[in-house]
């Protein structure tokens, strides 16, 4: 084969991949403050079904590794344990957030929360696909985490 030949596929090659590429991988865009804000935006709408005992509504709005953790009567049933357990949600305590970049972006969140009974830790890891931010985690434990030393980690994120 000669030389302009090969040059030619190679460029062909780039060109192709390059396309595909393209069409294939969705970049979002946004600093890490505008992806934590909407984080925090999505851990309202989130409380808001818990307290209305939308279970459903976070399930179905929930990624589909959420959905397949579980079978959806199981998932229901250890939220409708929370609610009573917990109460409703009143209000945030504190919190901290980390973007972990990768295909896809992911959020990190802990949350220190006041409920009606006790207080409460919850965890939230969100994947953002197509600028819609999915629940791929939750997981609340009863009690209060300093945040202190994890804020002071986020703070370089």
């Amino acid at each position: 084969m000669s030389k302009i030949k090969s040059l030619f596929y190679i460029g062909l090659f780039f060109i192709i991949t390059t396309v595909f590429i393209s069409c294939v991988v969705k970049v979002h865009t946004g600093s890490f403050s505008e992806i934590k804000y909407q984080c925090i935006k999505e851990i309202d709408n989130f409380h808001q079904e818990f307290n209305n005992k939308s279970f459903d509504e976070i399930y179905n709005n929930a990624s589909v590794e959420f959905q397949k953790s579980a079978n959806k009567d199981t998932i229901l049933a250890h939220m409708n344990l929370d609610y009573k357990k917990f109460g409703k949600f009143k209000f945030i305590i504190d919190s901290t957030s980390n973007v972990i970049l990768g295909a896809p972006i992911q959020v990190r969140s802990v949350i220190v929360s006041k409920y009606e009974k006790t207080d409460i830790t919850e965890l939230f890891t969100f994947t953002i696909i197509d600028n819609n931010y999915k629940l791929i985690l939750y997981s609340p434990s009863k009690g209060r985490v300093n945040l202190t030393k994890l804020k002071n980690v986020s703070n370089n994120n």
